[in-house]
């Protein structure tokens, strides 16, 4: 796929008179094209403002036809930069925010550029609430397409599971709708990899009856560790979903020192809440904002994520968690923050969401290929200047590598159940990243996109045709 040329554009603009279209010299490009991680912001070659489902399948048509680069973008949160093109298309969905409920089965339906904040605000009206991620400015089409964990995992599962029907664009221009009675094997597909097959210009999701909650942040010195992790064992053993908690290394924005923040959720009553938190609240934290809120203002978490240039990984981590092996990765982060000073503000997350709802699904029910007994960890490398880009790609690397290790190993030795030994631990490439479900993946990929349009998320294909060029 190519680059836009200018004789192109003047054809674009033709075609869609009626649509906002930014290029290199429109006075909002610089906006047009900025991402919540700015390193991995391109030069879009123009940047198209679709408002419909009709707007963005001609787009897609056009694209093809002429053998342009594209690119989506949601809410431009993507790490990898799957939202940016160099030189291309780059269909923006963020003026199709529609949100609407029907009261009756409480199926939730979302455009494609609605963010989070806003979803949660609109479905709260009516008494509801869906599973969605703790960053209030996320788009929910890139967040649920890829797995979508949340507060209410425990409970009901990740946000795939809680897709009933989307709407998608495929790399023809078609418009299908995937669900379990209509193209099930692209519903099953787009339950995990959905940004490998199409465009999501509309998703339905099941909500769920949902009343204010307790929530907030528990701030802690870094001596807590120990305890913290012995805690976070406890909610992972015991928890059905009621209660969950996020545990944040690092030295966040306006403090001096590494501290260990975290943020806390209970699904009932206030009085039910401390004393299923008291174990912490009697570490004595040095900051605590807890208290009964509407489940909208429990988003904020993600929204701490230094704005600037950053490197992101992650991988699982077994249950019950080792304090001694957190303890080493916030050793190596010491190390990493005095060797490059410019990275101070890098962090290390640790998302501790119980595994009930999670586990009531098996590997292969969706793409989402990483259910089992194990949490989530976030490493997140933030600096200013370029100079730091190495440095703090490498932390990260080496990071990945000795998580993914571990995880690796404990699968080994710890005796888990069958789930749990399929389970990936959010690997790096796509086939170490789907597991079990690759191969699927792969075949349904090839029906759909066979021309691998959309590969920006993961390149499914890639991987697939190096190994039987190998074999």
């Amino acid at each position: 796929m190519s680059a836009i040329s200018k004789s192109l554009v003047q054809k674009l603009k033709a075609a869609f008179p009626e649509l906002h279209i930014v290029t290199p010299d429109s006075p909002d490009y610089a906006k047009s094209i900025e991402r919540n991680i700015k390193n991995t912001q391109k030069p879009a070659g123009v940047v198209v403002y679709a408002t419909s489902t009709k707007d963005v399948a001609s787009l897609v048509e056009f694209t093809g036809a002429n053998s342009l680069d594209v690119a989506v973008c949601g809410a431009g949160h993507s790490r990898i930069g799957a939202s940016s093109t160099n030189g291309g298309v780059c269909i923006d969905l963020s003026k199709m925010q529609a949100i609407s409920v029907d009261t009756n089965t409480n199926h939730i339906t979302v455009q494609g550029g609605a963010v989070l904040q806003d979803v949660y605000m609109a479905v709260e009206k009516y008494g509801l609430a869906l599973v969605g991620g703790l960053c209030s400015n996320v788009g929910i089409g890139g967040f649920a397409l890829m797995g979508g964990y949340g507060w209410l995992t425990g409970a009901h599962g990740l946000a795939v599971d809680n897709i009933v029907r989307a709407e998608i664009v495929l790399a023809d221009g078609s418009v299908v709708i995937a669900s379990r009675s209509e193209n099930p094997d692209l519903y099953w597909a787009i339950r995990g990899a959905g940004p490998c097959f199409g465009i999501a210009t509309s998703i339905v999701f099941q909500g769920f009856v949902q009343g204010p909650v307790w929530s907030g942040e528990l701030t802690f010195s870094p001596a807590a560790l120990g305890a913290l992790v012995e805690f976070a064992n406890h909610v992972l053993n015991v928890s059905k979903g009621e209660s969950s908690m996020v545990m944040i290394q690092g030295q966040l924005p306006g403090s001096t020192e590494p501290l260990v923040v975290v943020e806390v959720f209970y699904n009932g009553t206030e009085d039910e809440a401390k004393g299923f938190f008291a174990p912490l609240l009697k570490l004595g934290p040095i900051k605590d904002s807890t208290k009964m809120m509407p489940f909208s203002q429990t988003t904020g978490g993600g929204d701490d994520i230094p704005p600037g240039f950053g490197k992101g990984t992650g991988g699982g981590i077994m249950e019950p968690i080792d304090a001694d092996f957190v303890e080493s990765l916030y050793e190596d982060y010491l190390t990493f923050i005095k060797n490059v000073p410019d990275a101070s503000e890098s962090l290390i997350a640790y998302e501790i969401h119980p595994t009930y709802g999670t586990l009531l699904h098996s590997q292969n029910e969706t793409a989402f290929p990483n259910r089992g007994t194990f949490g989530n960890v976030v490493i997140y490398a933030a600096y200013t200047k370029d100079e730091s880009a190495p440095a703090c790609e490498e932390w990260c690397r080496k990071m990945h590598d000795k998580i993914h290790n571990d995880f690796e190993r404990r699968k080994e030795v710890d005796g888990v159940d069958d789930t749990t030994k399929t389970g990936v631990g959010l690997g790096e490439s796509p086939k170490r990243l789907y597991g079990v479900n690759y191969e699927r993946l792969v075949r349904i990929k090839r029906i759909y996109d066979p021309q691998n349009v959309f590969n920006k998320c993961v390149d499914l294909l890639k991987e697939s045709e190096e190994s039987s060029i190998i074999q």
